[in-house]
């Protein structure tokens, strides 16, 4: 019978067969199509649940007697000790709440010591009867609640400690490779993966790895941190291939194969089964069941550990650019090495369009506005190695650009021009020299001075230059020196 038709007859919710099916209570056989095919005997055993939940019987007990290791007697006699127990206790509240009635006391003239003394005096448990002598009441009645947590209860637990697991991954396999990169690199590198590929390539390394950990370790580090412990029903270890089979679900079923939207809503529909009681699929199918090791402050290791996680994440994501630039600074190349390498970025042909800093030539190709400037490097008497880039224009309109002093800039580090958008920071740097004739700024160890000399120009932000007069000159002189000194490269919050 199918699972409609079993809701019918046992007068169960579907909710709460799924329940005892993934407590290992009912085993329903699986059809060539995937449905469950419910026979008599789950029939009955689902109504002798139902019977036992009623009387107030928990799943672990119900579960040994299945097993065998408890006899109805026994459970039924501890049961009905402990509502005995109960009754008595009942009883002894009723008759002090009817004894403090009568007195029709106010609650300022209330004395409680004495019918505290009532509620707390040991009463004698009514004596059952009885065939043969009563057994000691089974072990399974000394367990605590909370000494048997299952994970169901904690969709949140189980969702961070996979959040950490991908994280943890992503750090591995991309962050801190790409900053190794850097430290050897020629140009600057960022490694421009767009999130989607990142997420595809993250889930897939952890999910085609979480089974080998699972089956070898017994853990992932997420679920080690947050305590959750994976098991079969019997409680071993899950077998490798089930726990393949198994992550192939998960990806389907619990992150909808990582697509937008549909990912969220796989997500909320596993968070609306796990919160209702339902064991997922991919716990369900294979037999698996998650319980919580207790550990010191609850989710505080798990907390703590995903906040490191991502911590790392941040500070090595936004420590890049420093570390690529602090290990050629280590290094500055001789004056021969920065003029060569000055050439080439010149002449270095982008594939992805030339890039603009702080303005853009008007009517001017950025060929023709090369042509207008010229370079200077020479040593200076401490060793560093000046950069001066003059730009000179007679009589045209123009919006002049900060091209060449940006190439400056990194063939005093010895750097190749990059591909694309130039470093931030560099375009930072120029644009803080604004619109003034004359001045001079202190940036990363670098020191930039700017001064124009402007005749018959008018100038409009923005828009650039234009001549008053048919004898209009314009000259800009741009001096770069690279001062020394690693600790600015220690704080890029600061521009």
């Amino acid at each position: 019978m199918n699972v409609k038709e079993l809701e019918t007859r046992t007068g169960m919710a579907r909710a709460n067969i799924r329940y005892y099916e993934s407590e290992g209570l009912i085993h329903p056989q699986r059809l060539p199509n995937g449905y469950r095919d419910y026979s008599e005997e789950d029939l009955i055993a689902l109504e002798k649940i139902k019977l036992l939940r009623e009387l107030g019987i928990e799943i672990n007990t119900i579960r040994l007697l299945q097993e065998g290791s408890l006899t109805l007697q026994q459970v039924l006699f501890g049961q009905l000790n402990r509502i005995e127990g109960e009754q008595v206790l009942l009883d002894r509240q009723r008759d002090v709440c009817k004894q403090l009635e009568s007195l029709g006391l106010e609650y300022a003239a209330l004395e409680p010591a004495p019918w505290l003394a009532r509620l707390e005096a040991t009463a004698e448990m009514p004596a059952l009867s009885q065939e043969e002598p009563a057994a000691e009441a089974p072990e399974i009645y000394k367990i605590k609640v909370e000494d048997y947590e299952p994970a169901r209860l904690h969709p949140w637990r189980r969702y961070f400690a996979r959040l950490i697991d991908l994280t943890l991954c992503g750090l591995l396999l991309l962050d801190i490779p790409e900053c190794l990169v850097n430290c050897f690199s020629s140009a600057p590198i960022q490694f421009a993966i767009p999130g989607l590929v990142r997420t595809f390539l993250t889930a897939f390394v952890v999910l085609y790895t979480e089974p080998y950990l699972l089956h070898s370790w017994g853990w992932t580090p997420g679920k080690w941190l947050f305590g959750l412990k994976l098991r079969t029903d019997s409680g071993e270890k899950p077998p490798l291939d089930v726990l393949k089979e198994r992550s192939v679900c998960i990806a389907q079923k619990g992150y909808g194969f990582f697509i937008p939207i549909y990912e969220l809503y796989r997500l909320w529909k596993s968070y609306q089964d796990i919160k209702d009681g339902v064991e997922p699929e991919w716990n369900r199918d294979w037999n698996c069941r998650y319980e919580v090791v207790p550990r010191p402050g609850d989710y505080a290791a798990g907390a703590a550990g995903y906040l490191a996680a991502c911590v790392a994440v941040f500070l090595i994501t936004f420590f890049q650019p420093a570390v690529f630039w602090m290990v050629h600074a280590a290094h500055a190349p001789d004056l021969q090495t920065v003029e060569t390498i000055y050439q080439e970025n010149e002449n270095a042909t982008d594939p992805f369009g030339t890039y603009v800093i702080y303005g853009s030539t008007d009517n001017m190709t950025p060929e023709e506005e090369a042509q207008h400037a010229t370079a200077v490097f020479q040593q200076n008497p401490d060793g560093s190695i000046s950069a001066t880039i003059t730009k000179r224009f007679v009589n045209e309109k123009f919006n002049p650009s900060f091209r060449q002093e940006i190439d400056a800039v990194y063939a005093l580090f010895g750097v190749e021009k990059p591909r694309g958008e130039v470093e931030d920071w560099w375009e930072a740097a120029f644009s803080l020299l604004g619109e003034q004739d004359h001045l001079s700024i202190t940036f990363r160890g670098v020191r930039i001075t700017k001064d124009i000399l402007a005749l018959n120009y008018s100038h409009t932000p923005w828009l650039g230059y234009e001549p008053a007069t048919d004898q209009a000159s314009f000259t800009r002189t741009v001096t770069i020196t690279w001062t020394g000194g690693l600790l600015p490269w220690f704080f890029p919050l600061t521009k």
